[in-house]
């Protein structure tokens, strides 16, 4: 008897919004809080909150300031959904917001991923879309919490380096002590040729040459090398303990 393989295909759309009332909203808003409670609640006495706030109202606001952004269109925002041929279902997996700077830079400020599909190569996906949407050469970097481990070795598989520079930090209202600052030094062109394509392109789902050229899932370095995330973590303890021994500026925290 025949055995039904499921084909997943992934498609990444632009996000504008006119009204705080988009029910898409309340989507990425339950995605955010899931995805990011997950890790932080193990690690909540270092994330620095606030008094009388507890970690879902935290994220909850925090994604409130990411709402407000994206419906001012200071901030741009990209979802990754998922659209299962054989039950017909289609999902939004994940997004990315950024900020776009002056002189070719862009500023990413949040990647977040659905709950239930962590370490499927979505995040990757996202930014490999970025590749498709701005030129050859521009500058991608951003800020993630020292205590967010999953993140910054998220970012370092992909090619990024911190930046040593905590004024990166102050001067968006980030505590150095907290934060540090990451960037693409060869840019996401160079990233998205060295993460491989597994699954189909949808062309009943996409629109434009754009659109089609996102359609396509990636696997991430822990699945093509399991010994991978031992030297990960050897680099990313080098490279923090470096930061480490810079001085930290006062400033705001966030």
């Amino acid at each position: 008897m025949p055995t039904s393989i499921n084909t997943i295909d992934v498609y990444v759309r632009e996000f504008i919004p006119t009204t705080p009332r988009d029910p898409t909203f309340s989507i990425l808003r339950n995605l955010f809080v899931r995805s990011f409670d997950e890790f932080y609640n193990k690690i909540e006495n270092q994330l620095n909150i606030k008094s009388q706030k507890n970690l879902l109202q935290w994220l909850d606001e925090t994604f409130d300031e990411e709402q407000e952004l994206i419906l001012s269109r200071k901030y741009r925002c990209f979802i990754l959904y998922t659209y299962d041929k054989n039950d017909l279902k289609e999902i939004i997996s994940g997004f990315l917001t950024l900020k776009e700077e002056e002189q070719g830079s862009v500023y990413i400020a949040q990647v977040a991923v659905h709950l239930d599909m962590k370490r499927r190569g979505y995040g990757a996906q996202l930014l490999k879309h970025l590749h498709d949407i701005y030129p050859a050469n521009t500058k991608y970097w951003g800020l993630c919490r020292r205590a967010n481990r999953p993140a910054l070795q998220f970012y370092l598989k992909l090619g990024a380096q911190f930046m040593e520079n905590d004024d990166i930090a102050t001067k968006y209202g980030y505590n150095p002590e907290l934060y540090t600052g990451f960037e693409f030094v060869d840019t996401v062109p160079v990233i998205a040729s060295t993460v491989p394509s597994v699954l189909k392109r949808s062309p009943r789902i996409e629109k434009s040459e754009q659109l089609q050229q996102a359609a396509a899932t990636v696997v991430t370095p822990d699945q093509q090398n399991p010994s991978s995330s031992t030297n990960d973590e050897q680099i990313l303890q080098q490279q923090q303990l470096k930061l480490s021994k810079k001085p930290v500026q006062c400033c705001t925290v966030a």
